[in-house]
Parts: C-alpha cells; structure tokens; sequence
C-alpha cells in the first residue's frame, strides 16, 4: 500500500530540492526557455480545435484525450524560434503576493493571507519587507508593520506582526510581479559569516537566529460560534491556551473576546503571548480552565519558532523560473519584430556543433536563409519553392539584412527545408529571392526534454530595442 502524503510542507520540501538543483553550478544538466511561434490555422489542423485554448488551458496539444506525448513535444519543437539559457540566478521560490493595505481585516498565522508585503522608504529609498501577522484583533488593519526588528511588533490597532525577510531590489526585478512574490532561502551558518550587517539576508538571518520555539500569539475565530459563547457570558470572555500535554507553559497565552453589537461580531484583544508551549492547543475560559470556547482554534508552529525558516513555514512550494534576454547579436537578429505565442521549459538540448550538452547563453533554434540581396521578405510571409512548387512551405519569423529565419510550420514536415542556389518566393510569388546559402537549427531538433510548455493567451511582439523576460511558475 503506498503512503499517503498528510502535510503540504512536503511540497514546499520538494520545491526545495528542485531549487537547489537548479542552483548547482556542477550540473551537467542545463535549462532553456524557448520561444514558439505556431500558427493559429496550423495549430487548428493538428489540434481539431476551432477555437484557440489559451494559458489557463490545463494543457494545449493535439486530438490525445490524456494530453502531451512524443507527437506534441515534436510540434512544439519544430515550431521553436530561439531558446535561451536559465542561470542559477534566474529561479527563486515565491509564493502569492499580498500587499499591506488599510482598512482591510488580515487573518492571523496560519491562515492564508497572513502574511503581506509592505514598501517603506529608508532614507529615501524603498524596501520592500515581508511580515506574517501573528495576531488579529478581528477587526480592520489601520497601521502597516515597519521596521526589521527580530521581536514581534505591536501596533495600536491591536494586531501583533512579525518581520520574516525583505526583497531585495535584484529579486524584486526578477521575481516580483502583481500574482507572486519571492521567498529567499533560509541563511545557512556558513553563509552568515560572510554577510555583512547591513543587508537584507543578515537581517533575515537576526530573524532566524532569535525565533523561539513554543510561542503563541494568536487564534482564528469562527464568528457566528464565538459570538455566542462571548454573549452568553455577558459580552466578554477572557481566553487561555491550553496545551493538550501535560506541559506547563512558561508564560499563558491570554486573550480577551469583546462582543460587538453594533457589527454582531467578536473583536480580540492580547493580553500576552503564551511561552514554553507544546502539543495541540486548546482554547478555554479562563476562569475555569475547562471549557473550551466554541469557533475559537489555532495552533503551535512546528520547529524553531516564527521566522526561523521562512519558505518551509510559508510553504513556498512554487518555484518562479526566468530567463532575461537582453538583445545583441545573433539575439538581436534572430528576434528582430518576430511573434510568439508560447514559451517551453526544456532541459538538456543539444548543440548541433558539438554534439553535446548546451551549454552557451543563446541559441538560434530556428532555420534561416541567406539571400543574394538583401531581404524582400516580412516576418508572416510563407515561402515556397520557386518556379517549381513541390509542396514544401516556410514561415518567415523575422528578417535581418540579407537573412530570413523561418519555420518549417506544418506538423510532421521538418524536412521542408530550402537548399543553396534554388529560388524562393512568396505564396503569390511576387517576392522572388535565390538562396545563397541555407543554415540549419543551432540545436539538434527535437533534442531536449520538453518540461512544461505555456500557451499564451495573445499573441507577443519582440521587439529588437527592448529587455525581454520570460518566466515559468512551477507547482509542486
């Protein structure tokens, strides 16, 4: 009988290993994020779909009912423009961005939601911490969390918050947009020797350094179960944590339940955060320390307490992969204003010259032809052979000068290639062109292993003047 997986903190663990795989510099293996372009009529022939599926499709391929296989990943492959290397810098885990906002009621750990993201300005200059809210009063947040102190932060409005880590400007440029933000990695001990006091990850690192295990701060309230406990003593409950051990805390988590009845709502108020705890957590009256409050729960942080390992307690079990293109050279050539409308994640292509791994920054994954004079040619025009029309078809993706790159499109025709010397035209033949000399893919086609494969919902523009990122969300 196989196990049963029971915590989702064991995804975060594999999101982990995934990272630092990625982050080994000794891998033999190296990634890519190639840049697609297939045709809509061309994609509706070999799909059977009248409608194009878009990036939220749980996957777009061909007429297989269970989904990508050999004849998918070939297609994909052959409608490959350019692929580009991902850097051990260029992955991050990250979880759902939510940003700090007044009048908005935030929940308390472990609920999701607690933890948020907050900009404030140092001497003039934005940064961008993450807080988890320890503590919620049950009413709405009126003071955004500040500072980088590793104690927990108390704020007039009621609520308690705890600094977790602050995104540095590098991993914001990379890693943060409107749906995710980055979690860094816990400091190691050997890391923290060389870090020096006034950064971001030694800041993190006093964090973890102080987390104390056995701490409560706060509860989640069902509101309709409180309310009437909370009414049925008179409009105001003082609550302890009580652990299902026979362990005494240090300290007592205490708590006061406020009813409101105007709104016909529980509000809380901290009276002082419990110490020394262990086990399951039960909420009590404290004036017997027997009855158990109704809709109120919480419990212990597992391991070393708040902050002492961010993305495991966060469980950050997405990875955010990038590759950053800035355009030169061939780059520049080869994406000069051509469309995408998908990007593929593949490990290990080979380099058509070496016969190995690749391993360089760029690679033209594309075929293109030189031609006598410079180019008639625009990116979208289909080639054929001219005068002799034999079947065998092109796309153009961009031009350069003198040069064409092109996809030989249509599904199962990779070999619908142009040679030297012969004449090429357009479907209506009235742009004539001779081929001086006809260059193959960079990379042996079909020679990577395809791990994910996006659909876009439009389709993109390169343009040569601009930085281009492109990004996959891993879930594990």
């Amino acid at each position: 009988m196989a196990a049963k997986t029971v915590d989702n903190s064991f995804n975060a663990t594999i999101a982990k290993s995934f990272y630092n795989y990625i982050k080994n510099t000794d891998l033999d293996d190296t990634f890519y994020a190639s840049v697609v372009y297939i045709p809509q009529t061309e994609y509706t022939t070999y799909s059977g779909a009248s409608v194009d599926s878009d990036s939220e499709s749980e996957f777009w391929g061909g007429t297989v009912v269970d989904g990508y296989d050999e004849t998918d990943r070939t297609f994909y492959s052959q409608n490959t423009i350019s692929m580009h290397k991902i850097f051990p810098g260029g992955i991050s885990r990250v979880v759902k961005r939510n940003d700090w906002q007044p009048n908005i009621r935030f929940p308390a750990w472990p609920a999701t939601g607690c933890h948020v993201m907050v900009k404030e300005y140092v001497s003039g200059y934005a940064r961008l911490n993450v807080y988890r809210c320890l503590f919620t009063p049950n009413t709405d947040s009126l003071y955004s969390p500040s500072g980088v102190s590793a104690s927990e932060i108390y704020l007039p409005d009621g609520y308690v918050w705890k600094y977790l880590y602050t995104i540095s400007n590098s991993e914001a440029q990379r890693f943060l947009n409107d749906e995710w933000m980055p979690v860094p990695e816990k400091v190691t001990n050997a890391d923290a020797q060389s870090l020096a006091t006034t950064t971001t990850r030694y800041n993190q690192y006093v964090v973890q350094e102080n987390a104390v295990a056995g701490e409560v701060y706060g509860f989640n309230i069902d509101s309709d179960l409180a309310t009437a406990a909370v009414v049925a003593a008179g409009g105001s409950l003082s609550v302890v944590a009580k652990p299902t051990t026979s362990t005494i805390p240090e300290q007592k988590f205490e708590a006061t339940l406020t009813y409101d009845s105007l709104k016909n709502e529980v509000k809380a108020t901290l009276i002082q955060k419990g110490k020394g705890y262990d086990g399951q957590l039960t909420f009590v009256d404290k004036a017997t320390e027997l009855t158990t409050i109704p809709g109120v729960s919480g419990s212990l942080l597992r391991g070393l307490g708040h902050g002492s390992d961010a993305p495991s307690e966060m469980f950050a079990s997405n990875i955010l992969l990038i590759s950053r293109n800035i355009p030169d050279g061939d780059l520049l050539k080869v994406i000069n204003e051509n469309e995408f409308n998908a990007i593929a994640l593949v490990k290990n292509p080979i380099d058509a010259t070496t016969r190995t791994t690749a391993v360089k920054d760029f690679y033209v994954a594309c075929k293109s032809l030189q031609f006598d004079t410079p180019s008639t040619f625009l990116p979208g025009d289909e080639l054929k052979p001219f005068p002799s029309d034999d079947g065998r078809r092109g796309i153009v993706t961009s031009v350069y000068n003198d040069q064409a790159y092109y996809l030989s499109y249509k599904k199962d025709n990779e070999n619908d290639t142009f040679l030297d010397s012969e004449q090429v035209s357009n479907l209506t033949s009235t742009k004539i062109s001779t081929v001086m000399r006809s260059v193959d893919r960079e990379v042996l086609f079909d020679s990577g292993e395809m791990l994910i494969f996006d659909k876009k919902g439009q389709i993109l523009t390169r343009s040569a003047d601009q930085i281009e990122v492109l990004t996959f969300i891993m879930n594990f």
